[in-house]
């Protein structure tokens, strides 16, 4: 502070530091038709480093015996400066398809007038009252802004999706390559792999390729409480990962009731959507730990916004238990039909798809973002899973 007078003085604060170390994505890949970012650094950025200025300028009034003031106007980042509060990642409006940094900034400039004054009472004593009066008016601009950020573009990774089912139908596996973050340039199929699933029995099948990076069991079927190894080879490297397939839980009944505001289900009150709960009824067996995903089709095709989020659940609170499990937010209309998919699916499966949803919803900055929990083994991306599955209809009547 500097005193120019004896009622006028002025002051200047100066910060700076350096920004925090984040985590950001080296790369992205597909699964189930997801843009899924990848990490290989953790804490290996740092966000843009802050700095602002603030000053003031206090103004002493009349001082008496019993009453002091004095006016204090001040400028909180006085050259207003946007430091960075958070960096996102969303697709560019500009060039569809690939990604962009964004940077939010919360305050740009505050300024503020404030008056402080003090009185001795008129009775006799050693004490002072303070009062404080503030003024304040303050440009509380958010700010965002699209930003150069460069990221360690990691190598390419394959990115194995594969899959054991008791279905009659056979089971797929698919193979490609991990890309650039903001381009996915160097996403492609990957052709010409040997891959072989063989069960604990020493059962094995070889896949055939039905297309580029599409690969087709031809003899092997899932049978339930037996464990299942995927080998990949592909480019003198070996990739494998296992897992076991769970007994079918069956359906017993659906349900379902629409969503109103401040009604059951707590909707949201949007008027121009309509909402409802699907509720799935199945026992659930008491002799063993399982997990569940809930797949929902609409008239036949995946229900609005089905792929950002995977309906998942696990007995560890209602095993044993008759349960009507209910599905929220599905968006549908009256007349339509439902299809509910009751997949009960291996333990690294359910970890997968349950870190899947936390790297589908973001994070944000208040946490680590991280890469899915994968049971495959030489840092491949992806996963091999088991589900057995039970299929029921419901017709939506109003």
């Amino acid at each position: 502070m500097f005193e120019i007078s004896n009622k006028i003085s002025v002051s200047a604060t100066w910060i700076y530091y350096t920004g925090d170390a984040v985590t950001m994505p080296s790369g992205q890949y597909i699964i189930d038709g997801n843009i899924i970012p990848y990490y290989t650094e953790r804490n290996g950025y740092r966000m843009p480093n802050y700095h602002r200025l603030d000053v003031g300028l206090t103004l002493k009034g009349k001082q008496t015996s019993k009453f002091k003031s004095s006016w204090n106007f001040s400028l909180y980042n006085a050259y207003a400066r946007q430091n960075a509060y958070s960096i996102s990642f969303e697709e560019s409006e500009t060039v569809p398809g690939t990604m962009q940094a964004v940077q939010f900034s919360l305050f740009s400039i505050v300024p503020s007038v404030t008056w402080n004054f003090n009185f001795r009472p008129m009775q006799k004593s050693n004490k002072y009252i303070f009062l404080l009066a503030v003024i304040s008016s303050s440009i509380l601009m958010s700010c965002e802004k699209v930003i150069d950020l460069d990221l360690n573009s990691a190598e390419p990774r394959i990115v194995i999706e594969g899959n054991i089912t008791s279905e009659p139908s056979p089971s797929l596996v698919l193979l490609s390559s991990s890309g650039d973050y903001y381009t996915a340039q160097g996403i492609e199929p990957i052709s010409g792999a040997d891959i072989t699933i063989t069960d604990e029995l020493g059962h094995s099948d070889t896949l055939i390729e039905y297309e580029a990076g599409i690969y087709y069991t031809s003899t092997i079927i899932g049978e339930a409480n037996r464990t299942y190894t995927m080998v990949v080879n592909h480019n003198g490297n070996e990739y494998s990962g296992t897992e076991t397939l769970p007994e079918k839980v069956l359906i017993d009944s659906l349900s379902y009731e629409k969503m109103e505001f401040g009604g059951p289900g707590g909707g949201s009150g949007d008027e121009e959507k309509e909402y409802y709960i699907i509720y799935c009824s199945f026992s659930d067996p008491i002799e063993t730990i399982d997990y569940y995903r809930f797949e929902i089709l609409i008239n036949g095709l995946p229900a609005e916004g089905y792929r950002s989020y995977y309906y998942l659940a696990s007995d560890q609170l209602f095993n044993g238990q008759i349960l009507q499990y209910p599905i929220r937010w599905v968006e549908a209309q009256p007349g339509d039909t439902v299809n509910i998919s009751l997949q009960t699916i291996g333990f690294n499966t359910y970890e997968y798809f349950r870190t899947l949803n936390d790297a589908l919803s973001g994070g944000g900055m208040g946490s680590t973002p991280y890469n899915p929990i994968s049971n495959l083994s030489n840092n491949a991306l992806g996963y091999f899973g088991a589900y057995t599955a039970d299929n029921r209809n419901i017709i939506l009547k109003y």
